[in-house]
């Protein structure tokens, strides 16, 4: 920011929690057009172009720099000069789209938004559950109220099937939510919940302090000794688990640093893993679904 006294703002790159690359760590401004194509599902078929994939940017590299449009607000660097020329976050957004108004407001006053690959982990989604009523209606009614701000000005014809769109996206996913309930209450769904096992990773003190964890929880747990991460070997380690089940990799953040955390969890493959750290500290477990003490 020192060196680019034009950024406005800067956000990173998101890790989720199974290692994979956060989309929304590089976004582009939701124009109609581009609202179209994501809305469409043009985005997702196409991510790496362009004109269709402009949502999430997907033609960038992940491992450099570059300008883009929207920052998170999920963990972003904001210049105070800036936010005192533009104004801060929007109060009609209650959650969501407060971050793409926050950078669209940056852009029009002259300033750029950065993305830079220093990387974190995201345990994202947990401010409200995606198949709540809550959701659906706060997070629709989000895009109504940037679109009405930005691009009310347009032209009735261009507006109308994007305000059409959203209506019909939020009393789909309403629709898809409530059958989903009611053939649950009738007995005629069924979705079993799987506890994952665990696969402690780190020094002998954590894996000493993870085995009682482990042990006065009931979990089912497997321990790896070791002070330097490889990838190749966690995978195989993982395939020759005797439980078909998700896996939740635990490392030892005293061991090893986010950094190495991170990179290990992007090259590791062949199973369905998620990330969880332990600290000496705290002797406390965190996951994406739960902490464990």
């Amino acid at each position: 920011m020192d060196t680019h006294p034009k950024a406005g703002g800067a956000g990173v790159l998101m890790f989720n929690p199974d290692g994979t690359y956060a989309p929304e760590s590089r976004r582009g401004l939701p124009t109609p057009l581009t609202s179209f194509y994501k809305m469409s599902g043009l985005c997702s078929r196409f991510p790496n172009s362009r004109t269709l994939g402009r949502y999430y940017m997907g033609f960038l590299p992940w491992d450099e720099p570059a300008k883009i449009d929207i920052v998170s607000g999920a963990f972003c660097l904001l210049r105070r000069k800036a936010l005192d020329q533009i104004g801060c976050l929007d109060e009609d957004f209650f959650m969501y789209g407060e971050d793409i108004d926050l950078s669209y407001r940056l852009l029009k006053g002259g300033f750029d938004n950065w993305y830079l690959p220093y990387p974190i982990l995201h345990y994202k989604g947990e401010s409200t559950q995606k198949t709540s009523f809550r959701y659906v209606h706060v997070f629709y009614q989000a895009m109504l109220i940037f679109f009405k701000k930005h691009y009310g000005h347009l032209s009735f014809c261009i507006t109308l099937p994007i305000k059409a769109a959203v209506y019909v996206k939020a009393a789909a996913a309403l629709v898809k939510m409530q059958s989903y309930r009611l053939r649950k209450s009738l007995g005629f769904t069924y979705k079993r919940h799987i506890d994952p096992c665990y696969l402690f990773v780190g020094n002998s003190q954590m894996i000493d302090n993870c085995m009682i964890v482990a042990k006065r929880k009931g979990l089912a747990a497997y321990f790896l000794f070791c002070e330097s991460l490889n990838a190749e070997i966690l995978t195989k380690h993982i395939s020759n688990m005797e439980f078909k089940t998700p896996v939740c990799i635990v490392f030892d953040t005293d061991t090893f640093s986010y950094k190495q955390i991170l990179e290990t969890m992007s090259r590791i493959s062949g199973a369905k893993v998620v990330l969880g750290t332990y600290s000496s500290k705290t002797r406390i477990v965190i996951t994406p679904r739960e902490i464990i003490k």
